[in-house]
C-alpha cells in the first residue's frame, strides 16, 4: 500500500487544499449541531416543521441529485460517448421532478406524510408498507454503496493516507479485514465521510440535511466554473483545448464491437472498445463524435423510451423520500 501512497502523492493537494476541506467538514457538523435547537418532534425532524424556504428546498434537490458520481463519471462517459448522455439528466430527471412537484407532492403535503412508504400503508395496508420499504432500503444501500466508493476513491487520490495515519491505528484496524484490506485506504475515508453526513443529518434532520445542501450546491457550482475558467486560461482558450483534444489524428471514434481488420486501421474503422481505439491512434485522445445519431452502444432514440419507462416512476418517489 506504500506504493499506492507514492504513486497517488503525483496528485496529492497541497496543505492548505487540505485545510479547506477540513474545514468544509468541520463547518457541516457544526451547522448540523446548530439546527439540532430546532428539532422538538417527528415533524421538525422530517419536515423542518414546515418553516423551510422554497428556495432552499429547490436548492437541495438540486444539490441531493449531484455526487461524487456526477463529478467523476458523468464528465468521463460524456466524453466517450458523446452528446447522447445528456438524456439521463434531461428525460431521466427533470420531467419526472416537474410530475413529482405538481401532482405528488400537493397530494402528500395534505395528508400530512413523512415519507412514500407511509402513504403506501395508509393507502393499502401496514404488508406493502413494509415491502417497500425494505426494498428503498436495499436500492438504497446499493446506490450510496457506489456513491461512497467513488468518494473514497477521490479523497485517497488527493489526499492520500499514509501507513502512519492515526499513529498506525487506522491501517491496523482496516487491514485486520481481508475484504477491507487491500483497499483499506479508501475505507478509511469512507468511514470518514460517513460519519461526517450522518452526524449533521441525525443532530438537526431535515433542516440540517437543505441548509448544507444549499452550501454544498453554492460551493460545487462556484468550484465547477473555477475550474473550467482556470483550466481554459492554462490551457489558452477553447480552440486550444480543441487543438490538445484533437491533436492531428484523423481516425474517427467509433463505438463498435468489432476488432481491426489491421494492426494499422484506415480512418472511420470500427474498433473493439472506446479505449483500444484512442491507443492506436498515435496516444493522442480524439474527440467523439457529438452528433445524436453517431453513438451505437448508447442509441440517442431509444434512450427516451427506456428513460421514460424507468425514470418516471423512480424519481419522484425517490425524490419525495428525501
Amino acid at each position: 500500500m506504500n506504493e499506492a501512497v507514492n504513486q497517488t502523492s503525483q496528485m496529492a493537494l497541497a496543505g492548505y487544499d487540505i485545510f479547506i476541506i477540513i474545514l468544509y467538514m468541520v463547518g457541516m457538523m457544526v451547522m448540523g449541531a446548530y439546527y439540532s435547537r430546532y428539532v422538538d418532534s417527528s415533524e421538525d425532524f422530517f419536515l423542518s416543521g414546515k418553516r423551510l424556504p422554497w428556495w432552499s428546498i429547490g436548492m437541495s434537490l438540486v444539490s441531493t441529485d449531484i455526487s461524487a458520481v456526477d463529478y467523476l463519471g458523468a464528465a468521463g462517459i460524456g466524453y466517450a460517448y458523446g452528446i447522447v448522455v445528456a438524456n439521463f439528466d434531461w428525460i431521466g430527471c427533470l420531467p419526472p421532478l416537474i410530475l413529482a412537484a405538481f401532482i405528488f407532492m400537493p397530494y402528500f403535503w395534505r395528508a400530512g406524510i413523512y415519507t412514500i412508504p407511509e402513504y403506501l400503508g395508509r393507502r393499502f395496508n401496514q404488508y406493502v408498507r413494509m415491502v417497500h420499504a425494505l426494498l428503498w432500503g436495499l436500492f438504497l444501500i446499493c446506490n450510496l454503496a457506489v456513491i461512497l466508493w467513488a468518494t473514497g476513491k477521490m479523497f485517497v487520490e488527493f489526499v492520500p493516507i499514509g501507513d502512519g495515519f492515526l499513529w498506525g491505528s487506522a491501517k491496523a484496524v482496516f487491514t485486520s479485514n481481508q475484504w477491507w484490506a487491500p483497499h483499506w485506504q479508501i475505507m478509511v475515508w469512507i468511514f470518514i465521510v460517513a460519519f461526517v453526513v450522518a452526524f449533521y443529518t441525525i443532530s438537526g434532520g431535515i433542516s440540517a440535511v437543505t441548509m448544507t445542501d444549499v452550501a454544498q450546491l453554492i460551493l460545487m457550482f462556484v468550484g465547477g466554473a473555477a475550474v473550467i475558467v482556470v483550466g481554459l486560461y492554462k490551457i489558452g482558450g477553447i480552440a486550444a483545448l480543441k487543438t490538445t483534444v484533437t491533436g492531428t489524428v484523423t481516425c474517427a471514434v467509433v463505438v463498435a464491437f468489432t476488432r481491426p481488420s489491421s494492426s494499422s486501421p484506415a480512418a472511420n474503422e470500427p474498433f473493439d472498445s472506446f479505449t483500444a481505439n484512442l491507443a492506436t491512434c498515435s496516444g493522442v485522445p480524439v474527440l467523439p463524435d457529438f452528433t445524436p445519431t453517431a453513438n451505437v452502444s448508447l442509441p440517442f432514440g431509444d434512450l427516451p423510451f427506456a428513460l421514460s419507462v424507468n425514470d418516471f416512476t423512480t424519481p419522484p418517489t425517490s425524490t419525495m423520500a428525501v
